[in-house]
């Protein structure tokens, strides 16, 4: 199953690499990508394989440090925007 996330990543050394990683890591094996500087931060929009839920994704990525927002995209068989995951920007 095809998943898809959008999120604010913070403007650190590795931190995309960070989100990648530990996507994969957890069995969401990224297939697209697209990501673009917003000052300082990065605008990220992910697509993942895995038959895990989307939800579990949205959730361990917004433990990321470099990480401020989450947000759950509609898959390409759904309509809308949910699971949204933010964190406190300090």
């Amino acid at each position: 199953m095809t998943h898809k996330v959008r999120l604010r990543v913070k403007c650190e050394p590795g931190a995309l690499q960070r989100v990648l990683v530990f996507a994969s890591k957890r069995g969401y094996e990224p297939v697209g990508i697209q990501v673009r500087r917003d000052g300082e931060r990065f605008e990220m929009e992910l697509k993942v394989e895995s038959e895990k839920p989307k939800m579990l994704l949205v959730r361990t990525l917004g433990q990321l440090f470099d990480v401020e927002s989450v947000l759950g995209m509609p898959d390409d068989n759904e309509e809308g925007v949910h699971e949204d995951a933010p964190k406190e920007v300090e």
